[in-house]
Parts: C-alpha cells; structure tokens; sequence
C-alpha cells in the first residue's frame, strides 16, 4: 500500500481526503492547522477542499510530535552513530562496561574521520558512474557538439548527485486477517505460516478458512510505542 509523502521544512506527512473531524491537525499548502473543538458553517475546514487530513507523520529537525497522528518510522539517515557509541558505554546497555573509555575514546575518533570524509569525498562510486553515463548522453546530442547549455545541464546534474536522498513515497505492510463466524464468536484471528491458531491449538489451513464461512480481510501493519503512540510498518521508497 504506497502513500506518496508531502516534505515540509520540519515533516514528511501522508495526507488524505477523509473527513477532518474536530480537534483534529490538517494541512494546507505545507502549513499544519489543528480543527476547532466545535465546527460551525463558518470554520468547517471541510468546506476547503485544499484541507487535507493528516494521517501520519515523521517529524524532522527535532520537531514535535503531532498528538492523535500515527507517526512513520525513523528514516535510515535520522540516526547517527554516535548514539549507537552513546549507547553502548551508557547504563542503559545490557553490559554498560564492555567498552572501556579508551575503546570508546578510539570509537569516537574512527567515526569524527569517517564523518569528516564524507564531508570531503561526497560522491559515491555510483554516483560517478551516473555522471559519466549523464555527461555521454549530454555531449552525444545536437550532433555532439560542446555548448555553454550543455556545460551547465552537466553543472546542475553533478550538483544533483551532491543532494541528501529523501523519501518521496512509503510503502505500508498489510497484514491478512480472519475473521471467523458470527456463531463461532466473530473473532478476529492473524494468519501465521498460512494457518490461522486457534482454540487448543487447533490449526485450519489458510485455503480452507473461506469454504467455511470464514473472512479474510487485509489491515495495514502498526505497532504500539510504549508512549503510546501507533507507528506503520513498511519502507521508505526513495
């Protein structure tokens, strides 16, 4: 299930048509609006079709949380090493002494120069390949003959290649559900391995659940934080 994402300067968001209810964030040309407490025909944001609701949310930049709003996992870049270092020497570690200071004194220096090459050499190996590619696709055109054009398509390409890689979409896990007979309980079961566990460790096999008036529906996958906010499951597509 992929949600295109909306980047601002302090969030990606996932947006929807779905009626805005009351107390309730939205938002409207990149800037996030909470719904009054009670709607009236003068500031139903409904009305507005340029209002959309929002549906999930990855903060950015140490922004703060939307409160009600599922929130998207970190992206992959958002973490640093150095908090993975923090971690390990901190009590909050399963051994906080397995690292001596020295050894996380020598941690932090491999990863100041490895940070500060990234700085330096700021293009991979494939990004050269590409720009070698881009730069014959350039210079091959118009009977391949060097123009000023040509010059700076090259110039904005390279500097293309420089830019941070943001996600531009998310793709959601779904997560098949059963949903037995209104006279066994109407439970609603997971499906695991193709079986779906039920009562005494009875087992009926996935093909089989519809030929007996079971349902079978999807959901989006989420987990709940311990603060109590609900995140989806799925990746970035960049």
């Amino acid at each position: 299930m992929r949600h295109e994402l909306i980047k601002t300067e302090n969030y990606h968001f996932v947006v929807s048509d779905e009626e805005i209810k009351e107390n309730t964030p939205y938002l409207n040309d990149q800037v996030v609006f909470i719904s009054d407490d009670v709607f009236d025909e003068g500031n139903n944001p409904n009305q507005n079709k340029e209002n959309k609701k929002i549906i999930a949310h990855r903060p950015l930049n140490n922004a703060l949380y939307l409160d009600g709003v599922d929130v998207l996992p970190e992206i992959e870049d958002d973490l640093h090493i150095h908090d993975a270092i923090g971690y390990a020497g901190s009590e909050g570690h399963p051994d906080p002494h397995a690292f001596s200071e020295k050894q996380i004194a020598l941690l932090h220096g491999y990863v100041e120069g490895f940070e500060k090459a990234k700085e330096t050499y700021k293009y991979t190996e494939e990004d050269l390949m590409n720009l070698v590619q881009k730069a014959h696709e350039i210079y091959s055109s118009g009977f391949g003959v060097a123009t000023d054009v040509k010059k700076q398509d090259l110039i904005d390409f390279t500097k293309s290649l420089n830019q941070p890689k943001l996600p531009v979409a998310f793709e959601r896990e779904v997560e098949v559900l059963a949903k037995e007979p209104e006279e066994g309980g109407g439970y609603l079961y997971r499906i695991k391995d193709g079986i779906v566990r039920g009562f005494s460790n009875t087992t009926l096999p996935f093909e089989e659940l519809e030929k007996v008036g079971w349902t079978l529906f999807e959901r989006p996958k989420t987990f709940k934080h311990s603060d109590g906010k609900t995140e989806w499951v799925g990746n970035y597509i960049f």
